[in-house]
Parts: C-alpha cells; sequence; structure tokens
C-alpha cells in the first residue's frame, strides 16, 4: 500500500484510507468488548471492527512503518470534566499521529471521511491523548477542518415557449458539506440514489432524469451529485408579465448546526439576557444559473446585492444577456 510513496504524510494516508474504507464499522459494546479492542490480526482477518477495533488496526500498520501513532478518546456529545476520571466520560476513538512539527488527527469509523477531516462534532473538544511508551494528557482537537468548507450549486438550463423547463442541476461539496451526503450514499443501495435524489428536487419539483452521484469512496475528490429535470407549465406564457423566482432550486446540505450560549457578564451589565451564536468553521456556499428564455421575452433584473458583517459576507449579481438570464450568488 505504501510502496512508491516518497513522505510519511502519503504514507499514512494511504493506510488510513485502506483501514477507512475496507472494514466496515460494527458497534461492539458488550461485555470486555465494550472497553478493550479486538487485536489487529482479528479485525484484519474479520474486515470490521468499532472505533477501537479500527484505530487499532491502523495503529498497528502505522507502526509497521515507523510511525507512533497515539490513541486518543473522546466523547462525541458532552464535553469532559477533567475532575472526573472514567472510562465513562468518552464513548469514541480516534487516532492521533505526530509528524514533524504536525498532528494528523484521523477518525476511520466513518469510512468515507476525507483524510484529516474530523466531524464537527469531534472539533474544538478536550480528548485524552494516550502516546505510546508517553505520558496520557488532555488535549483539545483541531477547531476547523484542514480543507475548505465549500458547497457549489449550479444549474443551467432553458425555458421554451410552452413554459416547459430543461434544467441540469450539479451539486459539488467539498469538506463538512461532502461528508454527510459520501455516508448516506454509501449506506443507500444505489437502486434508490434515483428516489433519493428526486427528494433533494422536492422543492423545484418535476420529473428527475439521468442522475449521476461520484464514488462516495473517491474522497481525496470532491464530491458531485447531478441530475436532469424536466418539468412541464413552469411559467405560464399566456401573462404579459411574470415573477420568477430565485434561486430555482437551494439545498443546504451542510449539517453544522449552531449552538446558543447565555453570555452572564453581559446579563449583569445590561439587565437582560444575551446570547451568542457560534457559527462553526468558516464555509463558503456559492449558487450559479444560467437561464435561457423563449426568444419573444425580455428580462428585468433585480439590483446586486452585497453585504458584509463580521460572521459572514453576501453577493448576488444578475444579468441578461442575448436571452440568457444569470445569477450569481
Amino acid at each position: 500500500m505504501t510502496k512508491g510513496l516518497a513522505s510519511d504524510l502519503e504514507k499514512t494516508e494511504a493506510l488510513y484510507d485502506f483501514v477507512a474504507k475496507n472494514f466496515r464499522y460494527v458497534s461492539l459494546s458488550l461485555g470486555l468488548a465494550r472497553y478493550q479492542p479486538q487485536a489487529a490480526a482479528d479485525v484484519l482477518h474479520n474486515q470490521y471492527g468499532d472505533c477501537k477495533d479500527k484505530n487499532t488496526l491502523l495503529a498497528a500498520l502505522l507502526e509497521a512503518k515507523g510511525l507512533h501513532s497515539s490513541t486518543v478518546l473522546i466523547n462525541s456529545v458532552r464535553k469532559l470534566d477533567p475532575d472526573v476520571p472514567s472510562p465513562s466520560q468518552f464513548n469514541h476513538v480516534i487516532t492521533m499521529l505526530p509528524l514533524g512539527k504536525e498532528e494528523i488527527w484521523l477518525d476511520a469509523t466513518t469510512e468515507v471521511a476525507p483524510f484529516q477531516l474530523l466531524t464537527y462534532q469531534l472539533r474544538k473538544k478536550q480528548a485524552l491523548v494516550i502516546p505510546e511508551g508517553g505520558v496520557p494528557h488532555l488535549e483539545e482537537t483541531p477547531a476547523n477542518p484542514t480543507m475548505p468548507d465549500r458547497e457549489l450549486e449550479e444549474i443551467k438550463g432553458k425555458i421554451d415557449e410552452s413554459g416547459r423547463l430543461e434544467a441540469t442541476v450539479i451539486y459539488t461539496l467539498r469538506g463538512d458539506a461532502e461528508l454527510r451526503q459520501r455516508m448516506l450514499f454509501r449506506r443507500i443501495a444505489s437502486a434508490q440514489w434515483q428516489k433519493y435524489v428526486e427528494g433533494l428536487n422536492k422543492a423545484l419539483g418535476g420529473d428527475v432524469s439521468n442522475v449521476k452521484v461520484s464514488d462516495p469512496a473517491a474522497t481525496r475528490e470532491p464530491f458531485t451529485i447531478s441530475y436532469d429535470v424536466s418539468k412541464a407549465n413552469f411559467v405560464d406564457w399566456s401573462k404579459q408579465k411574470l415573477q420568477l423566482k430565485l434561486p430555482l432550486a437551494h439545498l443546504s446540505l451542510a449539517s453544522v448546526s449552531a449552538d446558543v450560549d447565555e453570555e452572564s457578564e453581559d446579563e449583569e451589565s445590561e439587565g437582560s439576557t444575551a446570547e451568542t451564536f457560534k457559527l462553526g468553521p468558516p464555509h463558503e456556499n456559492t449558487y450559479l444559473l444560467k437561464l435561457e428564455l423563449a426568444a419573444r421575452y425580455a428580462a428585468d433584473v433585480p439590483v446586486p446585492t452585497a453585504l458584509d458583517r463580521d460572521y459572514g459576507a453576501y453577493q448576488s449579481i444578475y444579468k441578461f444577456e442575448g436571452k440568457v438570464l444569470s445569477n450569481t450568488r
């Protein structure tokens, strides 16, 4: 698996890919298996295991290449209480590899997480790091993902003289935005992908065809979903004037939710409860539309919009050139 790879980082990625994608996650939380992982050789033979088992196999493979990883105990739901040392505080095991001046954090459990991408629930959380032959210590996991978190939605289509819409919709996802979709498509039988994509397109409606989904396990490239949609009577051309609501379709595929905290200091100073929203890591969402209108119609487009705040920025641009309406958001 590591033959011909020059750097330790490349070798680590190859071994991570092998363990993450080829060994099914099966929870083994009964009796001793709740606390003690299987031996690496048994996991390799059985081709399945829980988080402890997958960490053990990955650690053994890394050790065979002279790379000494640490086992990391963490809770994916709540914060740790350092004053109460107990195994019951932890419900998950991941891997951390010191590599030069960097720390490589890995979780092979999800099976289809890109290399070094921890789920949102595991980031910026205190965890117990147990080095091989070293001193266990509490350490905080990285706050942000190692790759940009992006969603790109592209719609290209046309509306004919009868008011029928024919369009192609393409989603390109990276970072947190892709992980949930990769996990869903890996669990759904390919025969059911058509039905699932029809659900994604529910806001736009119409007949969905030519569904194409990239390999959920091809984590070194962005995850893509594309399909064609046809909708009769999308607009009523009998009217002299009509309004076209934009965006035609928009789905927020990210699974990050905001947390709300009470600021006691502000409450004391202002006499009321102030709320702070933790928005999570930086996220970029782009919407691109190109829509060809029937030849006998013109369009009046909205004015451009731009907003810039300390928590985020938004921009929308509209154009109508050569019977093609375009919108960038």
